[in-house]
């Protein structure tokens, strides 16, 4: 649910940002739990979003203010 928090907000979302964000998530999660790899995990989700999100979007781009998902992608499928 966390990670989907970090992927879905708006496309024009700053890696800056979206790292902090990653961070505090991440830091929240590691003092509830015993695995202490979660700030890791989540900066690194973080920063290649927007990489990957680069290398799926579509031929017109996204427009301002979209969430990330299918619709906006306008595929077809296989």
């Amino acid at each position: 649910m966390y990670v989907a928090f970090i992927l879905l907000l708006p496309i024009e979302t700053s890696t800056l940002v979206l790292m902090a964000l990653g961070f505090i998530i991440g830091f929240v999660i590691d003092i509830f739990t015993t695995a202490l790899v979660a700030r890791l995990t989540m900066v690194f989700i973080a920063y290649l979003r927007n990489y990957w999100l680069g290398a799926i979007t579509p031929q017109g781009g996204y427009d301002l203010g979209t969430i990330p998902n299918l619709n906006s992608n306008d595929s077809n499928g296989f």
